[in-house]
């Protein structure tokens, strides 16, 4: 347990952040340093003596002085080689040319003969400006002119270490992710959110509600780092067309500088950007993909299908979500009337929702046609799609597309989703995938605009998973009455249970306190100082939390990380140690989970947070909640072989043992370099020894389980195994020895029971039979099964 808190880190002191405090930007930016400190040549000094940053134009000037040291009738300049180029933090620009008197850039080096002639000791009107290919950042400072020079030795002047007048006035927004997402959370209407790019390179987006029109938000970029762009800087400034959805904007370009002539696209789903005539594409990843933008109190719409008779309907979290009102059209086949409904659970994680018909015109829905299917769904088969897409357009008939399944994995290898081939418009949020014999594979929940048919579907387990939560048990299916039926048979009959969703006046209302895009100054710095202390007192509690903790006083503990969380609630470092604490001090698994979900909230790759979930998923046995977070942290750390060992586990408590073999074998793979924290290499071993055994391969199980007691002879279950793959084996006398000595070590029903065949078998029936009995006295039924059997 020690070397699990070594990843809890001391909290952090959080700062104060106003929103939307902007300021002017100017279009120049001049730093001088009048020639100050110089460079001895022959006959002349050289100095940098001007940087001149020029947003408007992109570029940057570098002014050098050479002041004569002596009378000459020619003092040459000092041009650069190609090979120059200017930096600050990260950020570098190419040297382009020699700036002109008219104002014109001309490509020049070395080899040029430019000078002045005639002149005197002293004079320091002598000046040459270089020209630099991009404008510095905002907020860099430091500067260093780097000339390394060309193949012929040509080599220009060289300034390290200068200190820039170039102060960070890019528009900020002051918001971290965590309470962009909170601003999302109450402006919610289809636009705002956080959008991912399609391009592993590209920039990770806030949007956010500003007034009567919208914020783009940085929050990190995939590509070459830039340490000039901070979270919550603004990335664009939105101005409203007439055309629902679509937008030009201000937008800063990678070096800050503006373009004012950019087109952003929003569909419910993703966001497009058309900048400089270059496309990029964004899909929204939270709130999870909404089927349609809304304003105001306007309507929107998604869909849902049965599951039982009695008014259950299943749809995606993200078409209910914050809906005031929610109504059902097209029960039992009637678009002329609408039933209510509400929320009953829901699943915001996988985007699920079950909401059940509360009216009293409310009858049946009748018997469910379809069933759902077993297992997984093989990239290849055909399915098919019903839902009510694009209703204002297209009507509320229902529609139906088909196609095939494209991937068992969705975007970024969710493995909670399916993507398929068959086409999905917004609106066909929440409805039902087929396969070709009618069985119900998964609900619809997003659409990848700038794919060509690619949409995607969460998978029938996760329904199922969610449905043992409702407050009767909902029986599935037993008979598909779609199976052997024509697709257009399928259609008639299945139509007639999905249904169109349609929410009334989401509450898109913003709270008072962030109405001002402009904080009273004064306030703001009281507030400020009010912070701090809340931080001191935040990390005060924290400490005793921790001296609790490892004094075992987990009741003590959790009431001082508490009293951490609530003088300072913004720090996810905070709620992973109160879920720890939750689960392994005080046993409470669910709450350990909500706050694992509040550390993931606020720190989306956050890796341990994702772990320890799991965990308590798994002593939950929500095996496929727990898998999908082990999953998730092999996927933001291949190398976590802690996360490859309860993957497997959970798998072996699904029977899938062959799945487990091989997270066992990745861990094997890096047995020299693993350092792991739950389990020993003996067990890894054992366990894929003994999955061996349960497959029926008892002799490939031997040289593995055998590699496990060369590791550790001191665990009984490594004897055990090694004791069962003999008996598998019929090597009788063999097993007895291996069961004797786990035996020896610690008692367990299975080591009784095996060694008890085992003596039945050689004809020791006496010693067999009361080791049988031994056996069902430690919990082992199939013991007096045996003992009925051989025991008479």
């Amino acid at each position: 347990m020690s070397k699990i808190f070594e990843r809890i880190k001391t909290i952090q002191v959080l700062t104060f952040v106003v929103l939307f405090f902007n300021c002017i930007t100017t279009n120049a930016q001049t730093t001088n340093f009048f020639g100050t400190s110089k460079v001895q040549s022959d006959g002349y000094t050289g100095a940098l003596y001007q940087v001149k940053i020029d947003r408007s134009k992109g570029y940057t000037y570098v002014q050098i002085q050479q002041v004569p040291t002596k009378n000459m009738r020619r003092m040459n300049s000092v041009t650069p080689s190609f090979n120059t180029k200017i930096k600050s933090g990260s950020y570098e620009a190419e040297y382009l040319g020699v700036l002109q008197n008219d104002g014109t850039i001309r490509r020049s080096s070395c080899s040029d003969n430019w000078g002045w002639d005639n002149v005197k000791t002293g004079e320091s009107s002598y000046f040459i400006t270089y020209v630099f290919n991009g404008a510095i950042p905002p907020g860099l400072t430091d500067f260093s002119l780097i000339d390394a020079g060309s193949y012929s030795g040509c080599r220009g002047y060289g300034f390290s270490n200068y200190t820039l007048n170039n102060p960070d006035n890019h528009p900020k927004t002051g918001l971290s992710e965590y309470t962009l997402k909170q601003k999302v959370d109450e402006q919610n209407d289809g636009i705002v959110g956080i959008y991912e790019p399609f391009d592993k390179s590209g920039y990770k987006l806030g949007c956010i509600k500003d007034g009567e029109t919208y914020k783009i938000v940085y929050l990190s970029y995939g590509g070459t780092y830039m340490s000039w762009w901070k979270v919550g800087d603004v990335k664009a400034t939105l101005r409203p067309s007439a055309t629902t959805g679509v937008f030009k904007g201000d937008w800063y370009m990678a070096d800050k500088s503006i373009n004012s002539d950019a087109y952003i696209f929003f569909d419910g789903n993703t966001l497009k950007t058309v900048v400089a005539g270059e496309e990029s594409g964004y899909l929204k990843m939270y709130p999870t993909g909404s089927g349609s933008i809304s304003s105001g109190s306007q309507k929107s719409s998604g869909t849902g299908f049965a599951i039982s008779s009695n008014g259950y309907i299943v749809t995606n979290y993200h078409v209910i979500q914050n809906a005031k009102s929610i109504e059902v059209k097209g029960i039992n086949g009637n678009f002329t009337r609408k039933l209510s409904a509400k929320v009953v659970v829901s699943d915001e994680r996988n985007d699920l929702a079950i909401i059940k018909i509360e009216d009293s015109r409310f009858t049946s829905l009748g018997t469910i046609p379809y069933t759902f299917r077993k297992g997984i769904a093989d990239v290849g088969e055909n399915v098919f799609v019903l839902g009510y897409p694009l209703t204002t357009t297209m009507g509320e008939e229902v529609k139906l597309t088909n196609g095939i399944i494209s991937s068992k994995t969705g975007f970024k290898g969710d493995i909670s989703l399916y993507q398929i081939s068959a086409p999905v418009q917004p609106g066909n949020s929440g409805g039902p995938l087929f396969d070709k014999n009618g069985n119900l594979l998964g609900v619809i929940n997003a659409k990848h605009s700038y794919a060509e048919n690619a949409g995607y579907a969460i998978k029938a387990s996760y329904l199922l998973t969610l449905m043992d939560l409702l407050p009767i048990t909902v029986n599935q299916p037993s008979v598909n009455s779609l199976n052997g039926k024509s697709l257009t048979e399928q259609v008639k009959i299945a139509s007639n249970f999905t249904y169109l969703i349609i929410l009334n006046d989401k509450d898109n209302q913003t709270s008072s306190s962030s109405n001002s895009s402009s904080p009273n100054i004064s306030s703001s710095s009281s507030t400020q100082n009010s912070t701090s202390n809340s931080d001191q007192q935040a990390a005060t509690y924290y400490k005793k939390a921790e001296e609790l903790w490892e004094k075992q006083d987990f009741k003590g503990a959790l009431e001082q990380i508490t009293l951490s969380i609530e003088a300072s609630p913004n720090y996810a470092g905070s709620y992973y140690f109160r879920a720890f604490v939750y689960l392994y001090g005080i046993r409470n698994f669910d709450n350990a989970i909500s706050d694992f979900n509040k550390s993931i909230q606020m720190e989306p790759d956050f890796e341990g947070a994702y772990f320890y979930r799991g965990m308590a998923y798994q002593s939950l046995e929500k095996n496929i909640e727990a898998i999908k977070d082990f999953s998730k942290v092999i996927s933001l750390n291949k190398e976590n072989t802690d996360a490859y060992f309860m993957r497997a586990l959970v798998k072996s408590n699904l029977n899938d043992r062959q799945g487990a073999i091989s997270d066992y074998d990745e861990i094997i793979k890096r047995e020299k370099t693993a350092k792991p924290s739950i389990y020993k290499m003996s067990t890894v071993y054992n366990n894929k020894a003994y999955c061996l055994v349960e497959l029926g391969k008892p002799s490939e199980a031997l040289p593995i389980v055998t590699r496990a007691l060369d590791l550790d002879k001191s665990e009984a279950y490594i004897w055990d195994t090694r004791g069962e793959a003999y008996f598998k084996l019929g090597e009788y006398e063999k097993c007895i020895k291996d069961m004797d000595k786990a035996i020896s070590i610690e008692e367990s029903d299975n080591s009784y029971y095996i060694r008890g065949l085992a003596k039945v078998k050689l004809g020791k029936k006496t010693e067999g039979c009361s080791d049988l009995s031994k056996a069902g006295e430690l919990g082992r039924l199939e013991a007096y099964e045996a003992i009925s059997t051989y025991c008479k």
